[in-house]
């Protein structure tokens, strides 16, 4: 009676461990799965302001670097990134074109999202190195100039 008690009882910590490791490989609670991402570019240094894409794409992605990537792997963006003190930030993006945000010209990138549960939460979008995304998130990256 005692070894198939101690048997139950090892079954029960091997599972819970594993979910446990489980819980630590996924990404501070991102998404896991498929969803439907929503993008818009929008050139807003020249005058009139250009949309450069608006379109809506699948993944599987659980932060916004990993999206980017993605869609620029397959050929739907233009993306370039640098590494900054604070992160990953994107020099330049694009449809067709790269267009450059990287402080030459006073002109940056930003992105943002309404919908997008840590961004609502603290008025501005963690770093896309760490900003999870969620099924049906529409984010908008706009390039500026200052």
């Amino acid at each position: 009676m005692k070894k198939n008690l101690v048997k139950i009882i090892a079954v029960l910590v091997v599972g819970f461990a594993s979910i446990l490791a489980y819980q630590q490989l996924v990404k501070k609670d991102g998404e896991v799965g498929e969803k439907v991402i929503h993008v818009q570019i929008i050139d807003k240094s020249v005058e009139p302001e250009k949309v450069i894409l608006n379109e809506s794409f699948n993944t599987d992605a659980l932060t916004l670097e990993e999206f980017l990537t993605e869609l620029s792997n397959n050929g739907k963006i233009k993306l370039e990134t640098a590494t900054s003190a604070y992160g990953k930030m994107i020099t330049g993006l694009g449809s067709e074109n790269l267009l450059f945000g990287d402080g030459t010209d006073n002109k940056w990138w930003s992105y943002s999202s309404l919908d997008n549960q840590s961004c609502a939460e603290f008025g501005y979008c963690d770093g896309m190195s760490i900003l999870n995304i969620e099924d049906g998130n529409h984010f908008i990256f706009t390039l500026e100039k200052y």
